[in-house]
């Protein structure tokens, strides 16, 4: 969204390349799991997470997967539950562990 992206420029002026860094790679870690999801359900993940990527860019930050229809939708009418997202984050934080060991 917006607002990290500002943050990111804000450190990435600084030189702070440390703390950049280490946002890219949570970054990239939240798009594997985008990714995985959607060739999971079946959908093409590659073009998926680029059209999602196309949609942020154009400010549309409300965007989801709707993995039941294969269809990038609108976020405020898809239920992720908990245990998944808590699942997700904790995948996102070993992947970014490993990365920096």
């Amino acid at each position: 969204n917006d607002k990290h992206r500002e943050y990111l420029n804000e450190l990435k002026k600084k030189n702070n390349e440390e703390i950049y860094n280490i946002s890219n790679v949570f970054a990239e870690a939240f798009e594997g799991i985008v990714l995985n999801l959607a060739v999971n359900s079946g959908m093409n993940g590659i073009e998926t997470v680029g059209d999602m990527r196309y949609q942020i860019e154009n400010k549309n930050d409300d965007i989801g997967l709707d993995l039941n229809k294969g269809i990038i939708n609108e976020n405020n009418k898809i239920i992720m539950p908990f245990g998944i997202q808590e699942s997700a984050t904790k995948l996102a934080g070993e992947f970014c562990y490993q990365v920096l060991k």
